[in-house]
Protein backbone atom coordinates (compact mmCIF):
# COMPACT_ATOMS: atom_id res chain seq x y z
CA UNK A 1 0.00 0.00 0.00
CA UNK A 2 3.02 2.49 0.76
CA UNK A 3 4.20 2.00 -3.11
CA UNK A 4 0.89 2.28 -4.51
CA UNK A 5 0.48 5.69 -3.06
CA UNK A 6 -3.19 4.42 -0.94
CA UNK A 7 -1.75 3.72 2.77
CA UNK A 8 -2.07 7.46 3.80
CA UNK A 9 -4.45 9.02 1.07
CA UNK A 10 -2.69 12.20 -0.71
CA UNK A 11 0.02 13.14 1.75
CA UNK A 12 1.45 9.54 1.15
CA UNK A 13 1.33 10.63 -3.06
CA UNK A 14 2.77 13.95 -2.50
CA UNK A 15 5.73 12.39 -0.51
CA UNK A 16 6.31 10.05 -3.54
CA UNK A 17 6.04 12.65 -6.02
CA UNK A 18 8.38 14.95 -3.81
CA UNK A 19 11.03 11.80 -3.66
CA UNK A 20 10.98 11.68 -6.95
CA UNK A 21 11.51 15.34 -8.03
CA UNK A 22 14.11 15.13 -5.24
CA UNK A 23 16.16 12.34 -6.92
CA UNK A 24 15.76 13.46 -10.56
CA UNK A 25 17.19 16.44 -9.84
CA UNK A 26 20.02 15.52 -8.00
CA UNK A 27 20.66 13.46 -11.08
CA UNK A 28 20.86 16.50 -13.49
CA UNK A 29 22.41 18.95 -10.56
CA UNK A 30 25.21 16.28 -10.43
CA UNK A 31 26.04 16.01 -14.46
CA UNK A 32 25.94 19.65 -14.73
CA UNK A 33 28.47 19.73 -12.11
CA UNK A 34 30.28 17.99 -13.10
CA UNK A 35 30.14 19.15 -16.97
CA UNK A 36 31.32 22.58 -15.73
CA UNK A 37 34.51 21.76 -13.59
CA UNK A 38 35.62 19.04 -16.21
CA UNK A 39 38.87 19.65 -18.44
CA UNK A 40 38.52 20.37 -22.25
CA UNK A 41 38.90 17.04 -23.95
CA UNK A 42 39.46 15.02 -20.47
CA UNK A 43 37.13 12.48 -18.32
CA UNK A 44 37.98 14.83 -15.40
CA UNK A 45 38.59 12.04 -12.88
CA UNK A 46 41.62 11.88 -10.94
CA UNK A 47 44.79 10.53 -12.58
CA UNK A 48 45.71 7.13 -12.18
CA UNK A 49 48.20 5.95 -9.68
CA UNK A 50 51.40 4.36 -11.24
CA UNK A 51 50.65 1.00 -8.93
CA UNK A 52 47.05 -0.03 -8.55
CA UNK A 53 45.57 -0.99 -5.41
CA UNK A 54 45.21 -4.74 -4.25
CA UNK A 55 43.61 -6.42 -1.77
CA UNK A 56 46.31 -7.18 0.93
CA UNK A 57 46.06 -10.42 3.44
CA UNK A 58 43.67 -13.59 3.25
CA UNK A 59 41.07 -11.59 4.53
CA UNK A 60 40.51 -9.27 1.56
CA UNK A 61 41.96 -11.96 -0.73
CA UNK A 62 38.34 -14.20 0.52
CA UNK A 63 36.36 -11.45 0.57
CA UNK A 64 37.24 -10.61 -3.20
CA UNK A 65 36.79 -14.63 -3.83
CA UNK A 66 33.11 -14.39 -2.26
CA UNK A 67 32.50 -11.25 -4.09
CA UNK A 68 33.42 -12.64 -7.84
CA UNK A 69 31.63 -15.96 -7.02
CA UNK A 70 28.32 -14.31 -5.15
CA UNK A 71 27.90 -11.23 -7.88
CA UNK A 72 28.28 -12.95 -11.33
CA UNK A 73 27.39 -9.32 -13.16
CA UNK A 74 30.32 -7.84 -10.94
CA UNK A 75 32.41 -10.74 -11.97
CA UNK A 76 31.53 -9.83 -15.85
CA UNK A 77 32.21 -6.52 -15.61
CA UNK A 78 35.89 -6.66 -13.81
CA UNK A 79 36.25 -8.99 -16.74
CA UNK A 80 35.42 -6.69 -19.61
CA UNK A 81 36.93 -3.70 -18.05
CA UNK A 82 40.32 -5.92 -17.78
CA UNK A 83 40.09 -7.13 -21.59
CA UNK A 84 39.48 -2.95 -22.56
CA UNK A 85 42.81 -2.03 -19.80
CA UNK A 86 44.46 -5.07 -21.76
CA UNK A 87 43.80 -4.91 -25.48
CA UNK A 88 42.02 -1.45 -26.26
CA UNK A 89 42.94 0.98 -24.49
CA UNK A 90 47.11 0.53 -25.30
CA UNK A 91 46.38 1.05 -28.68
CA UNK A 92 43.60 4.11 -28.28
CA UNK A 93 45.82 6.64 -26.98
CA UNK A 94 42.88 9.33 -27.27
CA UNK A 95 40.65 7.47 -24.99
CA UNK A 96 43.97 6.89 -22.66
CA UNK A 97 44.12 10.93 -22.46
CA UNK A 98 40.30 11.16 -22.18
CA UNK A 99 40.73 8.84 -19.21
CA UNK A 100 43.70 10.41 -17.55
CA UNK A 101 46.02 7.03 -17.92
CA UNK A 102 48.37 8.04 -21.21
Amino acid sequence: AWHEGQLFGWINQLVGVLTALMLVTLCVSGAMMWWRRKPDGELGAPKAHSIPARPEGIVAWTLFAFLLLVLPMFTMSLVVILLVERFILPHAPKAQRWLGVG
